[in-house]
């Protein structure tokens, strides 16, 4: 299972971590692939058009980590690409509930 965790820290911060495999079909996996796929666009988008908000990421296999800096202030696009990368999350776990969980906090 692939449990997805977004950390909304009071608009300074949110921390996006992704661990362990789908395990929907080893070898041939969609749902791996899918959630690969939100990650990594997450990640390029941040790199080209905001990096300056994004400190740190890590991308092991099994394990992504990425650290988006919300401290600058609102950030209407910022806001829309994490919207669309949880959205998309959330989709897959409600196709996929076996192999995909997401949690969405805020402190």
């Amino acid at each position: 299972m692939t449990r997805i965790r977004i950390l909304n820290q009071q608009h300074k911060t949110t921390m996006i971590t992704l661990t362990g495999h789908a395990d929907y079909d080893p070898g041939h996996d969609i749902v791996c692939s899918a959630i690969s796929l939100l990650a990594y666009t997450l990640i390029n988008y941040m790199l080209e058009y905001h990096p300056e908000a994004l400190p740190a990421y890590q991308d092991d296999p099994g394990n992504f980590v990425i650290c988006i800096d919300r401290s600058a202030g609102p950030s209407p696009e910022i806001d829309t690409a994490i919207c669309m990368f949880e959205i998309g999350a959330e989709s897959l776990a409600g196709n996929y509930p076996e192999n995909v969980e997401v949690n969405n906090d805020t402190i």
